[in-house]
C-alpha cells in the first residue's frame, strides 16, 4: 500500500513536470527559457509590476530575476518607469516592441490551454480543479503543518 502511495506520488510529480517541459521547450523555440517566458507573461498582465513582486510569484531570488529583466531592457521590449508616489520603486512595463513580442508568442500559449480544457466535459473539468485543489491544500498541511 505504501509502495502504491510513493509510486503515485511519483507519477503525479512527473506528469506536473512533463507540463513545465512543455512551457520550456515552447520557450526555448523563441530563444527563452522558461523563467523568461514566465517573466514575459506577468509583466504583460500586470500593469505597475515591479521587480519584487516577480520574484514573490517565481520564488526566485532578486539577483537571478534582475538578470532576466535585463535581457528584455537591453533588447528594447521591457523598460522601468519609477512610481510617481515612490520615486524609488521601478515599475515594469512592456513597449511597443515588447507587446509586439509577446502578441506573437503569448497567444499561443493561452489558446494551447484553453482547447486543453476544452478536451474535457465541464464536470470533469469540474474535479480535475476541485481534485487539484484539495492536493495543494492537503500538500501545504502535510509539508507545512
Amino acid at each position: 500500500m505504501k509502495q502504491d502511495l510513493k509510486k503515485d506520488a511519483f507519477d503525479f510529480y512527473e506528469m506536473i513536470r512533463s507540463l513545465d517541459d512543455v512551457y520550456e521547450k515552447y520557450a526555448k523555440s523563441f530563444g527563452l527559457s522558461y523563467s523568461t517566458l514566465y517573466i514575459l507573461h506577468l509583466v504583460s498582465l500586470r500593469e505597475n509590476c515591479t521587480q519584487k513582486e516577480l520574484c514573490e510569484l517565481m520564488y526566485l531570488p532578486k539577483q537571478t530575476v534582475h538578470s532576466m529583466i535585463h535581457l528584455f531592457l537591453e533588447r528594447g521590449l521591457m523598460e522601468m518607469r519609477a512610481l510617481p508616489q515612490d520615486r524609488r520603486q521601478k515599475t515594469l512595463h512592456l513597449t511597443e516592441k515588447g507587446k509586439a513580442y509577446a502578441a506573437g508568442i503569448l497567444p499561443k500559449i493561452e489558446e494551447a490551454e484553453t482547447q486543453s480544457m476544452a478536451q474535457f466535459h465541464a464536470d470533469e473539468r469540474a474535479l480535475l480543479l476541485r481534485l487539484m485543489k484539495r492536493y495543494a491544500e492537503v500538500f501545504e498541511k502535510e509539508l507545512l503543518g
